[in-house]
């Protein structure tokens, strides 16, 4: 399950296949919704290469989302796919863990790390 702290800007990646095959995206309407916590939804417009969409989402709702992928949406040839594992926002950084589990969905965030150093002086 990919868990990322909430507030990042999250950059996806999905490389997705129609009927196991690879098609050019570009000449189709491709849309991704957001399903949050609460059942309401985000729609993002993702850059299309091929058949790779990029799409990006910056949540401040803790908790479970999921993500659709519609492909030429309210048309006859309408298709669509779910992501099976909900990503999650957490409140803290070392909750983190931005993997999923199959390979045709990835995520990118900006890390900050640093080192605190606490004296007594």
């Amino acid at each position: 399950m990919c868990k990322i702290r909430f507030g990042k800007r999250i950059k996806f990646i999905w490389t997705l296949l129609l009927n196991g095959e690879v098609i050019n995206l570009s000449d189709h309407a491709v849309e991704v919704e957001i399903t949050l916590p609460n059942n309401n939804t985000v729609i993002a417009k993702p850059e299309v290469n091929e058949n790779v969409i990029t799409f990006y989402y910056q949540g401040h709702s803790i908790g479970k989302h999921y993500i659709t992928c519609y492909v030429d949406r309210r048309t006859e040839n309408e298709t669509m796919i779910d992501e099976p594992v909900p990503f999650i926002l957490v409140d803290k950084t070392w909750k983190e863990c931005p993997e999923f589990p199959a390979n045709n969905l990835k995520t990118e965030t900006l890390d900050l790390q640093g080192t605190l150093d606490i004296s007594g002086d």
